[in-house]
């Protein structure tokens, strides 16, 4: 009995014959399913590659199409969002005004209507998220629910409630999606990617934060290549010339700076006696009552014109009170010295300034007070689904440890970068507003997200299941 059950189970694995296996010539000729040469259609049906990967294909395009609907259905027929912000990106200047970015300002001043900047803003960054997700399926099978994470991150109202508003964080989350999803696939990949140093420049060049580590990379790569006389490839080049670029821009904003120094003298030094005497003592000019002014902000339009001939204010906006207070005196300091002396304190009192990036971890990192801007009219998911910045910070270790022990050097310093690009950001955000950290911080919560998201793949990419090396 044993002998002839035995026979014919063997003769019927026979028959079936091994899996068919993917070979380089695969194609899907067609949606059927009897159409692929990998065996019968029952086997083409359960086991074929081209089949699978068919499926998830049409998978993605399903849920990256459901995701435009849902973005698109929150701000469609809506009214755009306008704050005292709004007005400077919609100076009639093409390349920008002392106070705003130019890539920003020139994409306003194509468009007529706010109407129609809202919606251009929210394709733009409909179309972002789609390229991310679109990346995940290379990953291999996994690929396709990292795709379906990807997207659900991209409704989170931490990144669409600036859909709606006249401002250049959706723009600048958005340029900061692109020029991630662009460095995954390279590290990825066996080919470059050309724009990814245009996608590096709209994200350094959209918002003033961004600009110090645009020149921070230039720095490191042109010290680098003369450190070690090595030759200079175009992609070098042209992250040396954004670092100048961003150089000339940060130069150009001579006017924001000075307004952001006004704020945090406002906020951080006159509520503190010692703060006040440390700067006093270093320079700052003090006039009587300086502390003690009546009102916290005044119209732009108060303020005297002997100061306004020294400092730029922005017309329609309110300024600190200090401002006029101050007279012209701390008007010479601020637009001379006070950022130097600013420095100095940051620098001799570390415990300060580490309480300072610490007091706004929670509110920044995960979003949990959405206070500093009007809730938009409709939206698209729980907050829930930006998640936590302890356990995203505890993803990219995670994933930066694996990929060490596997080899994958390239990829993890990839992710050692996203992270530092994520510290930069928020640390020049913190250190260098003095209002509405929360709003000025949101691209560095998006590139801490972005981060764990890069070394998931990096992680589940089959390099790294291989064993082998990321390509050169």
């Amino acid at each position: 009995y044993w002998r002839d059950w035995s026979s014919d189970v063997c003769s019927s694995d026979l028959k079936a014959g091994p899996r068919p296996r993917a070979s380089r010539d695969c194609r899907v000729r067609g949606s059927s399913t009897t159409s692929c040469d990998h065996g019968t259609p029952t086997q083409v049906r359960n086991y074929c590659p081209c089949v699978h990967k068919l499926r998830e294909r049409r998978f993605v395009i399903l849920a990256v199409a459901t995701y435009w609907l849902i973005r698109l259905s929150a701000v469609v027929g809506t009214r755009p969002q306008l704050f005292q912000d709004s007005f400077g990106y919609l100076d009639e200047k093409l390349f920008g005004s002392p106070f705003r970015t130019w890539p920003v300002v020139l994409a306003y001043s194509l468009l007529s209507t706010n109407h129609l900047r809202v919606l251009v803003q929210t394709i733009i960054g409909c179309a972002a998220w789609s390229h991310l997700a679109l990346t995940a399926p290379r990953t291999g099978r996994r690929g396709i629910l990292l795709a379906v994470a990807v997207l659900t991150l991209g409704l989170s109202p931490a990144v669409t409630r600036f859909d709606s508003a006249v401002l250049s964080e959706s723009l600048a989350i958005s340029s900061c999606v692109f020029f991630v999803s662009l460095l995954i696939r390279d590290s990825l990949g066996t080919r470059r990617q050309p724009l990814l140093p245009v996608a590096w420049m709209l994200f350094v060049m959209i918002r003033p934060q961004h600009l110090l580590p645009g020149i921070a990379v230039g720095v490191i790569i042109l010290g680098y290549r003369l450190l070690r006389r090595l030759d200079f490839r175009l992609t070098h080049v042209c992250y040396v010339i954004v670092g100048l670029l961003s150089l000339l821009q940060l130069s150009a904003l001579s006017a924001v700076r000075d307004l952001n120094m006004y704020w945090i003298i406002s906020t951080r030094v006159m509520s503190d006696s010692g703060r006040f005497s440390w700067w006093a003592d270093h320079g700052m000019p003090v006039s009587e009552g300086i502390r003690y002014v009546n009102e916290f902000v005044i119209p732009a339009s108060a303020v005297d014109d002997k100061v306004r001939r020294i400092i730029s204010v922005p017309v329609g906006q309110d300024v600190p009170a200090i401002v006029d207070a101050g007279g012209t005196a701390l008007a010479r300091w601020v637009k001379k010295d006070a950022w130097g002396t600013y420095a100095m304190r940051v620098l001799s009192h570390p415990g300060e300034t580490v309480d300072s990036l610490t007091r706004y971890l929670d509110t920044s990192l995960s979003s949990r007070v959405t206070t500093f801007l009007p809730p938009p009219e409709r939206t698209t998911g729980p907050q829930y689904l930006f998640g936590t910045w302890q356990l995203l910070g505890a993803s990219c270790l995670a994933g930066i440890a694996t990929l060490a022990v596997a080899g994958r050097r390239q990829s993890a310093w990839t992710v050692i970068l996203l992270l530092a690009l994520t510290f930069a950001l928020y640390s020049t955000s913190v250190l260098g507003s003095g209002i509405e950290v929360q709003r000025h911080a949101v691209t560095s919560a998006v590139m801490l997200r972005l981060a764990a998201v890069s070394a998931i793949m990096f992680v589940l990419s089959p390099n790294h299941r291989q064993g082998t090396e990321d390509p050169p």
